[in-house]
């Protein structure tokens, strides 16, 4: 990995030499593939931040599949709107950097289908994400998940926290407000 430096004008940003904003994304699934799932995202720049996020999701179908995808997106939102320059995705979700990096191009070219002709599962989150990945400068990176990594576990904290909204109906959103936003893959 760079090596890190604080000359980004935002001030609590790990950047690198290369002027890349690294975040940190982690999707939170309780009761994973079920029908009583609840998932949360956690997306993090650094301690305090202004843009770390934290939110519920509302989908018929969530997996930790969902939420990481999910979280993926609001940060590539979240750089966009703030006009990051170079972003770095940090995830220990090697699903998702496979999808985005070797086989979306693919499942495209072959009508969202995979090797094996079978529609992709998760085609409608991907079709969502394609686009924002569009004239980007976004770069992913993978680390092992719950190895300690700070970034990892600020992400998966807040990943945590918005599903935690979700069970408990209260809670707090990090970014904006102090209420639960409920993202849907259209957002």
């Amino acid at each position: 990995m760079e090596q890190k430096v604080n000359a980004f004008p935002h001030s609590g940003l790990e950047v690198t030499q290369g002027g890349r904003v690294n975040v940190y994304v982690d999707g939170s699934c309780s009761y994973n593939g079920c029908a009583n799932a609840i998932a949360g995202i956690g997306i993090w720049f650094g301690d305090n931040h202004r843009w770390n996020t934290s939110k519920t999701l509302k989908e018929a179908r969530v997996t930790n599949i969902v939420a990481e995808t999910l979280a993926a997106i609001e940060a590539i939102k979240i750089y966009k709107e703030k006009d990051v320059p170079k972003l770095r995705i940090i995830t220990h979700s090697q699903y998702l950097i496979d999808c985005v990096l070797q086989y979306m191009g693919k499942w495209k070219q072959n009508g969202w289908l995979n090797a094996k002709n079978r529609p992709i599962v998760n085609q409608e989150l991907l079709k969502v994400l394609d686009p924002y990945m569009e004239n980007t400068d976004v770069i992913f990176q993978h680390i092992p998940g719950h190895q300690r990594f700070y970034g990892n576990e600020q992400a998966n904290r807040l990943a945590k926290i918005g599903s935690k909204i979700q069970k408990e109906g209260k809670g707090r959103q990090q970014r904006k407000s102090n209420k639960s936003t409920p993202i849907t893959p259209t957002n």
